[in-house]
């Protein structure tokens, strides 16, 4: 497996992406405020939907309607007739939308199901909310979480969710009951990230403790560590037929084996010891993309035109701000000294702004 291409046309991070039409179209959310299409045969920037007035936090697909949900910070959710967004161009932008009105903060995430009956979404008020998009009805709240919500997942049926939390918790709920069911203590830390299967008797978690936890959702007391990363867990992505488990974390994209269900019974679960249960199922992922060591100090050089950089792994670049590239490689040298070793009596009126919210270099005019 071998990375293809790059398509490049966001300010700011992507938090989320909707594949459709058999990869052929991509959709993306970003906290630069905006929603793209995408053409991905052709590599390319079909449309830009501003409609947001913050971070576009989160995109959910029912394939049965062929309907997009986003939600963001400013507090809104918007329901999208992805028919009308495959035909945008550049040129023409313009399309109409359902705005779900109700929530009073931040939404983190938002999910439906296939036929899009039922929206759900979780951020900042601790809380879920649920509207019926066919009326634009406000349904109820489910309450129980201490802190934000930053993952749920609806089940086909709509009639169970599951959410997860910063308060390190999961949550089982029933809709028609408008209570909890079960409550899971995964971690001290949040939880980010969650997956679960088609027929909703697995979930997938993950989050800042950087495990990989399968729980199961009909069987009280069976789960089991799926595997380890190395660095905080931002989402996860489920592959039924593969029998795999995607994770994208702060250092790169994984893919991990999980066990058959004939392997984490009742029984066999009860034959193991504390040691091999707290044992993660896969010692390494199967396959693994890291990413380039983001950019996380800078100094501009007296001169006004070379840029010095640190990464996540202490090595220090210059950067020529006229030739847009990196010059020289310094290696594991000492930031501060290296600095110093540049200073120069020298003034230059400032003519540029530098940017490292994304890890890299972003020079403004």
């Amino acid at each position: 497996m071998k990375e293809n291409y790059a398509m490049e046309h966001h300010s700011d991070w992507v938090n989320d992406l909707v594949v459709l039409n058999n990869g052929e179209l991509l959709i993306s959310a970003s906290s630069d405020q905006s929603l793209k299409v995408w053409n991905s045969t052709k590599s390319y920037c079909m449309s830009t939907i501003r409609t947001h007035k913050d971070y576009v936090s989160s995109l959910a697909y029912a394939p049965e309607t062929n309907k997009l949900i986003s939600a963001g910070f400013d507090d809104q959710i918007y329901l999208w007739d992805v028919n009308a967004i495959a035909t945008l161009t550049v040129d023409n932008s313009e399309v109409t939308c359902m705005n779900l009105h109700g929530a009073t903060n931040s939404i983190y995430c938002v999910d439906t199901d296939p036929q899009a009956n039922l929206v759900v979404a979780g951020g900042t008020e601790k809380l879920i909310r649920l509207w019926d998009p066919r009326t634009q009805e406000k349904l109820m709240k489910l309450r129980g979480h201490k802190d934000n919500v930053r993952a749920v997942k609806l089940s086909r049926d709509g009639t169970q969710c599951v959410s997860a939390s910063s308060d390190g918790t999961v949550r089982l709920w029933s809709i028609g009951e408008q209570r909890v069911i079960r409550v899971f203590q995964l971690s001290e830390h949040g939880i980010w990230a969650l997956q679960t299967d088609e027929h909703f008797r697995w979930m997938y978690a993950g989050g800042r403790q950087a495990d990989v936890t399968a729980i199961s959702l009909i069987e009280p007391d069976i789960n089991y560590c799926v595997g380890r990363e190395s660095a905080p867990i931002l989402s996860l992505c489920l592959d039924q037929k593969e029998n795999t488990l995607w994770t994208s974390t702060t250092t790169g994209i994984s893919k991990w084996r999980l066990a058959p269900d004939n392997q984490v019974t009742r029984e066999k679960l009860a034959s193991k010891s504390d040691h091999e249960l707290a044992a993660p199922y896969s010692k390494a992922s199967e396959w693994s993309l890291k990413s380039i060591p983001p950019i996380i100090d800078h100094k501009v050089l007296p001169n006004r035109r070379y840029i010095l950089t640190k990464n996540s792994e202490n090595q220090v670049f210059i950067y020529d701000v006229l030739l847009g590239r990196c010059i020289k490689n310094l290696g594991s040298a000492d930031f501060a000294k290296t600095i110093e070793s540049y200073a120069k009596t020298l003034y230059v009126p400032s003519w540029f702004s530098v940017d490292l919210k994304c890890g890299f270099l972003q020079i403004g005019f």
